[in-house]
């Protein structure tokens, strides 16, 4: 069995079984419940080896990064490299222990030879008893493997687009049967990611989170009223060998003043004043990139790059989007029409931009596309175990069909969870539950839906989801206002697979139905339809899918199979079961705490309907197997 992990932003772990084929796959913010956790993924390495694999049955551990980095103190190099997101905020809140870490490395390196990053992998590893081999994979070639290896195409034109990795911002290759060869490398000063995380700073937002609120508020603006003035900042210029490439001002800027991924201790000491007004590490980062976005748009703005209004924040998300989408476009084209393929494979985080996305697939001459699930940096660490799957000679190619790869919960467990929370459940048949959850959709009830495998990427996809009734646009800020959510873009819907072209429209369905399987592109919405179902359309008219067929999830085809047969509508809305800035509910105590607080009418964890203990509790329905008792006082709570 082959481990592969990752470190940067939502670390990760996965397995790989002998034939290639994905048995587990989560990342560290599920289990620690801080957004985009980093570092050596400790807790899914727990459940992993007590629930999956015993430590002697890997064979091969497959690391998502090149990890080549050198340091002269360990524990320097453990904060910056494979500490997760709280021990860097314990560090950076004592100003006493961050002058002794960053005294520790300066005398490390002044005085002794550097110690490499991969060593620290190593022996972490075998501290818990996993001695198998590591290799280290490129960032970006681990992002193509993702992309390729995990995608239904023989052949395809793979390319990688994000912040940075390794050096690079993307890469473009050939893939045919188990092969990837290399086309072209983008450099990190070419950066088309942290041209767009800029913007994200520049808006007051959050930087590696709220980039999709960005691609949701650039449909209310106007692109043109910046337009001139991000193509001065992002625009595609050949090379010297002759091929496309990108010009990114806002990555040369950037790299000039702070480059994370090769520190020098006298850019940190630039920075002090904004570490002494920072409390976590996510706060410095953005403090950093914020500043460097506002030095860069002040010229080209009309007011306060700190003050600014709605409808400017909009035109400049609306330009800013404009011209991400001119220049991957122009970009593609140009590598589609010397690839031998017209099928289309992508990863990084530039290609989360679902909008994006649509633009790759109408306006080139792809034929079809897929978007890795875990298109971010949770996508390395299966991308570098596939990569090792295929270093051994005769090893065949496995389509991941389903992400429905993290933590299941037993029914005992979720009980346990319940009594100690005060919860009635009653436990009912499918037949029955589903019954009930259509009722309470068609009732416009929230219902929050807790069953089988956690999923892996940034997706709920029917397995840790909230479902509402898509009939009304106000049903967005409704949810919202519950979940104390604030966002531009709309809820996305889960579609039947029969219903998938009487709703939505576009020359190129077929091309884009295995991508939509998780959610990670837009298409046009039929007018008709739209003034159907406006709790799922954006103002643009366009909607975020998950089509699903009987075969992927019976229950969850039974729910919407229901809906319809009340409504005669094919979807309900599928958002992510979380409350606002929390990742995606892991254990059942992540899925009561927004029950008990309102933000959710109805839940239902696996088999059982739940209920607050001072809710009258609902008439016995056809099919329920018992009536669960009253929960006892003082039971603990399952780990």
């Amino acid at each position: 069995m082959i481990l592969g992990l990752s470190f940067s932003h939502n670390a990760t772990a996965c397995l790989l079984d002998g034939q290639g084929q994905a048995v587990f796959c989560a990342s560290e913010e599920r289990f620690t419940r801080r957004k985009n956790d980093w570092g050596i993924p400790h807790l899914v390495l727990d459940e992993l080896l007590a629930h999956h694999v015993r430590p002697g049955q890997v064979q091969a551990v497959a690391v998502g990064e090149g990890c080549t980095a050198a340091y002269g103190s360990r524990r320097f190099a453990d904060f910056l490299y494979l500490g997760n997101l709280a021990s860097r905020d314990r560090t950076l809140r004592s100003p006493l222990r961050t002058a002794a870490l960053l005294a520790r490395e300066v005398c490390g390196r002044t005085f002794r030879p550097r110690h490499e990053y991969q060593r620290l992998v190593t022996d972490a590893l075998k501290k818990r008893g996993i001695i198998a081999p590591v290799r280290f994979f490129d960032h970006h070639t681990a992002h193509a493997a993702s992309a390729f290896h995990c995608s239904p195409f023989e052949d395809a034109l793979v390319v990688t687009l994000d912040g940075e990795g390794d050096g690079l911002s993307g890469s473009v290759w050939h893939a045919s049967g188990s092969r990837l060869e290399p086309v072209q490398k983008l450099e990190e000063i070419r950066s088309l990611g942290k041209f767009y995380r800029s913007i994200t700073a520049l808006l007051g937002l959050t930087v590696n989170r709220h980039e999709g609120k960005v691609t949701g508020l650039a449909a209310y603006g106007d692109a043109d009223r910046y337009r001139e003035t991000m193509r001065g900042l992002l625009h595609p210029e050949p090379d010297a060998e002759g091929l496309l490439t990108v010009r990114s001002r806002i990555a040369e800027h950037h790299m000039k003043r702070f480059n994370l991924r090769r520190v020098r201790l006298g850019g940190l000491t630039a920075h002090l004043g904004m570490y002494w007004r920072s409390r976590s590490w996510e706060g410095l980062l953005n403090r950093m990139i914020a500043a460097q976005a506002r030095a860069i748009f002040a010229g080209a703005l009309e007011g306060d790059p700190a003050s600014l209004s709605f409808e400017e924040k909009a035109d400049i998300a609306a330009a800013a989007q404009a011209v991400l989408e001119e220049v991957v476009v122009e970009y593609m084209g140009f590598h589609l029409e010397r690839a031998p393929s017209r099928k289309v494979a992508l990863a990084g985080g530039v290609f989360a931009n679902v909008k994006l996305n649509q633009r790759v697939l109408e306006r080139t001459e792809a034929e079809a596309i897929y978007i890795h699930p875990g298109m971010g940096d949770e996508g390395l660490a299966l991308g570098a175990a596939k990569l090792a799957h295929h270093e051994v000679p005769g090893a065949k190619r496995s389509v991941l069909h389903s992400v429905h790869l993290g933590p299941a919960y037993r029914e005992a467990d979720i009980e346990r969870a319940c009594d100690h929370h005060q919860m009635r459940y009653t436990r009912l048949a499918d037949e029955a539950l589903a019954e009930r959850i259509a009722d309470a959709l068609v009732n416009e009830e929230i219902v929050g839906l807790f069953r089988g495998r956690m999923e892996y990427g940034p997706r709920a996809l029917g397995h840790r989801t909230i479902l509402v009734n898509p009939a009304k646009r106000e049903i967005n800020d409704v949810v919202n206002k519950r979940l104390g959510r604030s966002e531009y873009m709309p809820f996305a819907p889960v579609v039947l697979d029969d219903a998938y072209e009487e709703i939505f429209e576009g020359p190129k369905l077929g091309g884009a139905r295995f991508t939509t399987a998780f959610m990670t592109i837009t298409l046009n919405v039929k007018p008709a339809w739209a003034k159907r179902i406006e709790g799922v359309v954006h103002v643009d008219g366009t909607a975020r899918p998950q089509v699903i067929e009987r075969d992927d999830d019976p229950f969850y085809y039974a729910i919407l199979s229901k809906f319809r047969e009340r409504t005669g509508i094919g979807c309900v809305v599928n958002t992510s079961f979380n409350l606002h800035e929390e990742p995606i509910v892991n254990r059942p105590e992540d899925a009561i705490r927004p029950f008990q607080s309102g933000s959710i009418d109805r839940l239902v964890m696996e088999n059982l309907w739940v209920e607050p203990r001072d809710r009258a509790p609902l008439r016995e329905p056809a099919g329920a197997v018992e009536v669960i008792r009253q929960a006892p006082v003082g039971q603990p709570t399952p780990r």
